[in-house]
């Protein structure tokens, strides 16, 4: 008899109610990468979503959570995370999270760029690129978004596209 938690988990997104508007966000690096959280998508490489912060759903979410909230869900959370990570052996990790818990997490400060993006969503010029690196998390490459209402928001989903093409040309390869 299949486990029903793993089952729960495998059907996650076969259902319509997930966070559309967080994972389609990624999704669109994903499927620059031939990579898809949807298995139904033909991609040659299936993706997982892990939480780094915490591995329980809160409510409110997080960005609205107090701050010593955060810092005791963290300090479990991390820890669950690490241990996770260690087991699947990830070829990269995509994260939209902020400096801090980049730093929290003990990624290594040293970076090399990965690509950088001169226009901003509409096409306008950037007064400065928005300039995405590649971080090493026990030696496994880890790109980082910067955080916001969703992942990578500050680009377009062509450019996100582009991004999992740089991942898959440059890091996968």
């Amino acid at each position: 008899k299949p486990n029903t938690h793993r089952v729960a988990l495998n059907n996650y997104f076969k259902t319509d109610n997930v966070y559309t508007r967080w994972f389609n966000s990624y999704e669109h690096v994903l499927n620059g990468m031939e990579a898809s959280y949807f298995s139904n998508k033909g991609m040659k490489i299936r993706a997982i979503h892990t939480d780094i912060c915490s591995p329980w759903a809160t409510c409110p979410t997080w960005s609205k959570l107090p701050k010593e909230v955060k810092n005791e869900l963290f300090a479990e959370g991390k820890a669950q995370w690490e241990h996770l990570v260690k087991e699947l052996k990830p070829d990269v990790i995509i994260a939209s999270t902020g400096k801090d818990y980049i730093k929290a997490l003990g990624i290594e400060s040293t970076h090399k760029k990965l690509c950088e993006f001169k226009t901003k969503k509409d096409g306008k010029p950037r007064k400065r690129p928005l300039v995405i690196d590649i971080y090493k998390y026990n030696g496994i490459p880890f790109i980082a978004g910067g955080a916001g209402m969703v992942p990578f928001a500050l680009l377009s989903n062509n450019q996100k596209e582009e991004l999992g093409k740089n991942i898959r040309k440059k890091v996968l390869k």
